[in-house]
């Protein structure tokens, strides 16, 4: 083994890279602590999510003691959490597989790189796609003014957001030759193929970077009271004043349901940007590594962290849900933001009606106006 700026690799492999570095690299005594972070930061998202399944099957199984129900999934945001909180696991699965570059001392085409290749596209597709349902069952909800209770309709949509990502990983692996490669901390899509790149992952990641700003200004001026909907979704009053009509539980919810897609607004950022930098500097003819070793890590560590993070946020906020909720007790609650049943008997804690929100909540130019329990003004109101 020779070892040269910090390099451990053998001679032969530092003639493989020097000849086709889309086959091999040779990591840096520094890169190699970078992988090292973005492995350790998968191993946590990976434990988080494993956490709370652990708290999933204890509530299935306690539901099942005290009612005698093997009913999994009550409403629609039971179903998107929990496939949120899978296809996370998925991808950090795809951080953790570079503990085989850091005992090797090199990242090479070969099973780990393909494994690690095809778990990273598809859990940061998978991502994607369920933090889009997220962000537009939370917008529909809140500024439609419409609860979507299918569960039927739910699921067929989830089943759909993990179909998609595993479709665009088999074409690309099908129809293409060294698919995955390093690039060079990791194994991804190569180099050779920037179309894949774009249409295969980070379309979909930057669609969903975009859904996700999109719908979060326009619901966090609405939770402010500065937007008041109209009778058709794309009207809109705007308000002066901060003022909120909506019950404070209403808009709790509806900030825990929006916290998700902030989340994964601030993940993906940093990463995408670094891409764009790459993919131009790529175009320019740069073969070597683009972006400094540093930010690129920073951005890799980001990224891993998006299940650990998501469970932070589970963690602090704990949907009042069947499946997600703390403990059990007998009486009302209110629905999810997202749509599902108006009553159960499980909640994480005890909550008030939205019939029963206190005056103070309600503007002094919407006295005299029959808003609904989302703050929406009624038809006849002129626009």
């Amino acid at each position: 083994m020779s070892s040269t700026d910090g390099v451990v690799c053998s001679e032969a492999d530092r003639l493989r890279a020097s000849q086709d570095a889309s086959q091999i690299h040779c990591l840096t005594r520094g890169e190699s602590l970078g992988v090292m972070l973005i492995a350790e930061t998968g191993v946590l998202s990976l434990l988080a999510v494993i956490y709370v399944f652990g708290i999933i099957i204890r509530n299935i199984f306690r539901r099942r003691r005290l009612s005698e129900e093997w009913k999994v999934f009550e409403e629609p945001t039971d179903l998107l959490l929990a496939s949120l909180f899978a296809i996370d696991g998925i991808q950090a699965v795809g951080a953790i597989i570079n503990v085989v570059w850091l005992h090797r001392g090199k990242v090479e085409t070969g099973p780990f790189c393909e494994a690690q290749g095809i778990f990273k596209q598809y859990g940061e597709v998978g991502v994607a796609f369920n933090t889009i349902l997220i962000a537009l069952y939370t917008f529909i909800a809140l500024w439609g003014g419409r609860k979507i209770r299918s569960m039927l309709k739910t699921a067929i949509l989830v089943f759909l957001a993990w179909l998609a990502p595993l479709i665009l990983v088999l074409i690309g692996n099908l129809t293409t030759q060294d698919f995955h490669g390093p690039v060079p901390l990791w194994c991804w899509i190569t180099k050779r193929h920037p179309v894949w790149r774009i249409m295969g992952e980070y379309l979909w990641m930057w669609l969903g970077l975009a859904i996700c700003i999109l719908m979060y200004i326009p619901i966090y001026f609405w939770n402010r009271g500065n937007f008041v909907p109209q009778d058709k979704w794309w009207k809109v009053r705007v308000r002066s004043t901060r003022c909120s009509p909506i019950d404070s539980e209403l808009r709790r919810k509806a900030s825990i349901m929006l916290l998700y897609p902030l989340a994964y607004s601030i993940v993906v950022l940093p990463l995408s940007i670094i891409r764009w930098i790459t993919f131009d500097r790529e175009k320019k003819g740069y073969s070597e590594p683009t972006m400094a070793t540093a930010a690129t890590v920073l951005a890799g560590v980001l990224f891993a962290s998006s299940g650990f993070l998501n469970v932070i946020l589970y963690l602090r906020t704990r949907p009042d849900t069947a499946l997600f909720g703390g403990r059990y007790r007998e009486g009302p609650r209110l629905p999810s933001t997202v749509g599902g049943p108006r009553t159960s008997t499980w909640s994480a804690k005890p909550s008030r009606s939205i019939s029963d929100s206190p005056a103070s909540y309600i503007c002094p130019d919407d006295r005299d106006s029959e808003l609904d329990d989302f703050g929406r003004a009624p038809p006849s109101i002129t626009r």
